[in-house]
């Protein structure tokens, strides 16, 4: 599988791409399967797989490269997961300090990415 690896990685062809994805997916290594599915443009089968296996940062990755079809349900996912973690980051750090946090650009952009 290495040589075939190899080669979606020198070639880019989706076809080839799609099929190493498969075989990843059967052999359990869904990192690469998600990569070579996001490599052949199946975004749809990509997303499925983050979210069977909560793989946040993937799933927010791929949000990001799929069109709407591809996506269904994504942003409320993502959604959910950000309102935890905004409620999580008030609870260690407490007002003041959250407020503060709310005006730094990184937190105002992970903020409007999900909403």
């Amino acid at each position: 599988m290495k040589e075939a690896e190899q080669l979606c990685q020198d070639t880019g062809d989706k076809k080839a791409c799609y099929h190493l994805a498969c075989q990843f997916e059967i052999s359990g290594n869904i990192p690469k399967s998600i990569h070579f599915f996001s490599r052949a443009q199946c975004y749809s089968n990509a997303i499925r797989l983050a979210k069977e296996k909560q793989l946040d940062q993937e799933l927010m990755n791929l949000s990001m490269l799929s069109t709407q079809e591809d996506m269904p349900n994504v942003p409320s996912i993502l959604k959910k997961k950000e309102v935890w973690m905004i409620k999580l980051l008030h609870c260690i750090t407490g007002e003041g300090v959250f407020q503060k946090l709310l005006i730094l650009p990184s937190v105002q952009s992970s903020l409007v990415l999900c909403s």
